[in-house]
């Protein structure tokens, strides 16, 4: 499991950034991730039922009361961030994080149980990806979890798959 605190993050954006080259969103790369993020623009409290849902089953012991943390202004964000990191660099494979939510509702930690490969090998190092998606979920704005009606640290987890998909 690798873990990336926020003070590393911070010192690895600005590279990241500097060689990051501008990405067209509505460019339709050959590598097009097939994304489970469901309801891409709405916040929570504006998820449907269902939706919250299959969420809090990613939760083993949140009480009726409790609420997960989810990210501000929906998965919308967090799918932009990772189209233009699959354009930039094509993946094939899973993508499992969990994005440690402070109180607050700021990333503190993000932690990678799997990670996609590059579809060319050698492009980017597995170290290097790990940064550019840490970097990416830990600045995207969360909505604090509920613990008993109050804010409280908890974990988000983000589930990609990345699939070649002809066009």
């Amino acid at each position: 499991m690798n873990q990336i605190s926020s003070n590393k993050l911070r010192q690895v954006v600005l590279i990241w950034m500097l060689a990051l080259s501008p990405v067209s969103i509505g460019f339709a790369a050959p590598e097009t991730p097939v994304m489970d993020l469901a309801a891409r623009s709405a916040s929570y409290v504006n998820l449907p039922a269902q939706q919250k849902q299959q969420l809090r089953e990613k939760y083993e012991q949140l009480a009726a009361e409790d609420e997960p943390p989810f990210p501000v202004d929906g998965m919308q964000k967090i799918s932009n961030e990772i189209v233009k990191i699959s354009k930039r660099v094509p993946l094939l494979g899973n993508l499992h994080a969990i994005v440690l939510v402070d109180a607050q509702g700021k990333a503190s930690n993000v932690s990678f149980m799997e990670m996609p490969a590059a579809v060319v090998s050698g492009q980017v190092s597995a170290e290097k990806l790990t940064q550019i998606f840490a970097v990416a979920l830990i600045n995207i704005e969360y909505k604090p979890g509920l613990c008993s009606g109050r804010p409280c640290e908890m974990p988000f987890p983000v589930d990609v798959e990345f699939s070649r998909t002809p066009h």
